[in-house]
């Protein structure tokens, strides 16, 4: 008689722990163990995926870190049973992006805020407070609490969070600030950031055009006061990600580096 153990762990360390939509589950067809994940969400996924296991045979290196489109089911690896006794204890990491996204560079960024009005720049790239590393090149305006805040690009609206009343110069408050994140059409993404309490505007599943109203500025999260944090970026791998230099278009322009202290219209 056929005897087998067979264990799955599904160990899940992402920043926002209640998400359901991405899992990976493992089947047992013929005399193999498969291994899917599932990415019901929205935007794309990396993933760093292991497995401790015995009496199985890996057909992939582990561990294995591939990105994943969404709204797909998608092998990741597979085992062959060497033996009847057999276990299999998977673990996995995943982060929002793929790694395999190329940044259109031709591409003119609109100015976050309303047009023919201009914002100061409180932190460029590579700012002393905190734009460096995988920060390097986001941008910080100077908008006070209540600007509206305008998409820069168009895009799918993947994420937001919008219920923290929380905020200030500790950071006890990482991960307090309210935020929108857009999925562009290069698989690129966007993240709006420090943003007021309970002002969207939008929500998960709206595709935006470029200007449309989006949310209004704030001071949740880890800041030194009210402004707006831009960032465009991809993953690097399933910890880490890499942000994008991008040029805006303005009044008198093209913007290559903002200037921190210096003030900049927007136009179309």
């Amino acid at each position: 008689m056929f005897k087998s153990i067979f264990m799955i762990i599904l160990i899940i360390t992402v920043s926002n722990s209640k998400n359901k939509d991405i899992y990976i589950k493992s089947h047992k067809q013929g005399n193999k163990i498969i291994a899917y994940v599932y990415n019901n969400s929205l935007h794309h996924i990396t993933i760093k995926y292991d497995a401790s296991i015995k009496n199985l045979i890996s057909l992939c290196p582990l561990p294995t870190i591939k990105s994943f489109k969404p709204k797909s089911k998608s092998k990741i690896c597979e085992f062959i049973i060497s033996k009847n006794k057999f276990s299999y204890n998977s673990n996995y990491k995943w982060v929002l992006g793929t790694k395999d996204a190329v940044h259109d560079d031709s591409y003119l960024y609109r100015l976050p805020y309303e047009l023919n009005t201009k914002q100061r720049v409180s932190q460029g790239f590579d700012g002393y407070f905190s734009h460096k590393n995988n920060s390097l090149y986001a941008v910080d305006f100077d908008m006070k609490e209540g600007v509206k805040v305008y998409a820069s690009r168009e895009g799918l609206v993947v994420s937001t969070k919008s219920d923290s009343q929380e905020g200030g110069n500790n950071k006890k408050f990482l991960g307090k600030a309210n935020k929108i994140i857009i999925k562009h059409p290069d698989n690129t993404y966007a993240v709006y950031n420090h943003l007021k309490y309970n002002s969207l505007y939008v929500k998960t599943g709206d595709y935006v055009k470029r200007g449309e109203l989006l949310a209004q500025s704030g001071s949740t999260g880890y800041n030194n006061g009210a402004h707006l944090h831009f960032i465009v970026y991809k993953i690097i791998n399933h910890e880490s990600r890499e942000s994008i230099p991008i040029k805006f278009k303005t009044k008198k322009g093209i913007l290559i580096n903002p200037i921190e202290g210096k003030s900049y219209i927007s136009t179309k």
